[in-house]
């Protein structure tokens, strides 16, 4: 299976989305009313005290050495330090695993990273795997592993963006 957006939808009374890059010291209304009607649903907002945190990620620039992770020349594109984007603390809850809201939490987090990419540069999406099951979970979606380092896989931020498609460009 190719990465792709899956048929089902996650509307916000399913699963809340929360962005760990959003503002976490803000008054929880300062973003009421002030983005454009058409942004309005990306706007940063606080979870009412009543709803649980069912599933989040963080996305944060990183390296990724050549040599000592034993990336391939095709995938470093002549770097020996490869810019990019590390995909860190994709969790959801348990009782949600097999619902293929894994799939589109990690389909929002490519297409942050490829937005961050495409402000900041960046070559490379980075995850490094918590356990030794996950990995075959990214690999699902041509996330591959480097050679030398344990766990680590990585996606040509071209290749997320090529997949994703023009989902990310509006």
């Amino acid at each position: 299976m190719g990465i792709e957006q899956s048929r089902g939808t996650i509307t916000s009374e399913v699963l809340l989305i929360i962005s760990a890059d959003g503002p976490v010291v803000e008054p929880p209304d300062l973003f009421n009313g002030r983005p454009s009607q058409k942004y309005a649903d990306r706007a940063p907002r606080a979870a009412p005290e009543d709803q649980k945190v069912c599933a989040y990620f963080a996305i944060c620039p990183t390296e990724v050495v050549r040599k000592d992770d034993g990336v391939s020349g095709p995938m470093a594109g002549g770097y020996s330090r490869i810019p990019g984007y590390l995909i860190a603390r994709l969790a959801i809850d348990a009782a949600l695993r097999g619902q293929r809201y894994g799939e589109q939490l990690l389909l929002d987090a490519l297409g942050k990273a490829v937005a961050a990419s495409e402000i900041g540069g960046g070559r490379l999406v980075v995850v490094d795997a918590i356990d030794d099951e996950a990995p075959s979970f990214y690999e699902h979606y041509h996330v591959v592993p480097v050679r030398n380092r344990e766990r680590r896989l990585v996606m040509k931020v071209s290749t997320a963006a090529k997949a994703l498609g023009e989902r990310w460009r509006d």
